[in-house]
């Protein structure tokens, strides 16, 4: 059985460094892209994925969100924000299967997520 995958989009290496440690520890496989345009050009996740996006520019949700509606089976998303998550909220509507979170992510509540893994 293909172990449940924990894809990133971040261009920041902390980051990065951090998120992999978790999805390690949760026996996750990973997948780090640096931009949207990276992911989108890649093959698609897999039913069980785990899609954590760091959203830098307001536009780049509405790319995400087409991609997703686009896709056969649609990845649990994640979206990181400097901004009020509520904001973003506003600005999209609420969309199934996708958590707007504020940043900075604790590791625990992101270790907790992939637990949940349907």
């Amino acid at each position: 059985m293909t172990r449940p995958a924990l894809i990133l989009v971040e261009s920041d290496a902390t980051l990065r460094d951090a998120v992999e440690a978790v999805a390690q520890a949760c026996s996750h496989a990973f997948y780090h892209f640096r931009t949207l345009s990276q992911l989108i050009a890649a093959e698609p996740p897999r039913p069980g994925d785990t899609l954590v996006v760091d959203l830098r520019e307001w536009a780049d949700i509405a790319i995400l969100l087409d991609w997703r509606d686009g896709l056969t089976s649609a990845p649990r998303t994640l979206v990181l924000t400097e901004h009020a998550p509520g904001r973003l909220m506003r600005r999209t509507g609420p969309v199934e299967g996708v958590e707007v979170w504020r940043m900075p992510i604790e590791a625990a509540r992101l270790v907790a997520l992939l637990d949940a893994t349907p």
